[in-house]
């Protein structure tokens, strides 16, 4: 897990065969998924493309069709591990209809991760996998607005080309992403 962001939307970068794991792209590539479908999006970039578009500003719009106003205020009072609930859920279709009037509030990071997870598991054609456990601090303006995970699996190592592991072999460093 690379990162997430206030509505509990999660950034991922893909590991040796991300359609066995039900998300889009190829290796390398950063899904995101979305708490508005419960699903993974492609996102078409790879870490670094991803990295600078984060620090381009255009993270900004990202969420333009979920957010209300005033959105940049309602991020700033959060803190690490609190992300944004919405009622009725972002997936729904009356939260779609007025979403001026939904419910919000600050809840912890791994509340909203698993409500997504789960709804996406009974909603869904399949479940969405790991989405995180929470965060762990940083120090960088950008964390206001997407937070980066301190949880890994073993699917995030890096592995060898050629060589599949389904654990990384006994001393090696694994590393978050």
């Amino acid at each position: 897990m690379a990162g997430h962001d206030v509505l509990g939307g999660a950034f991922r970068l893909n590991a040796h065969a991300p359609a066995r794991a039900g998300r889009p792209g190829a290796p390398g590539q950063m899904p995101y998924f979305a708490p508005a479908t419960l699903e993974w999006e492609a996102l078409d970039m790879g870490h670094s493309a991803w990295v600078r578009w984060l620090l381009s500003g255009r993270l900004e719009t990202f969420h333009d069709g979920l957010r209300r106003p005033p959105r940049r205020e309602e991020a700033a009072v959060l803190d690490l591990g609190q992300a944004i609930t919405v009622f009725p859920p972002l997936w729904s279709g009356e939260a779609h209809r007025d979403l001026a009037a939904s419910s919000r509030r600050a809840v912890a990071l791994r509340e909203v991760l698993g409500v997504a997870a789960d709804s996406a598991r009974q909603l869904g054609p399949a479940g969405p996998g790991f989405l995180g456990e929470g965060p762990r601090a940083v120090s960088h303006p950008v964390t206001r607005s997407l937070r980066i995970s301190s949880a890994y699996t073993a699917a995030d190592t890096i592995r060898p080309v050629g060589r599949a592991r389904s654990t990384p072999p006994r001393g090696a460093a694994t590393r978050p992403v």
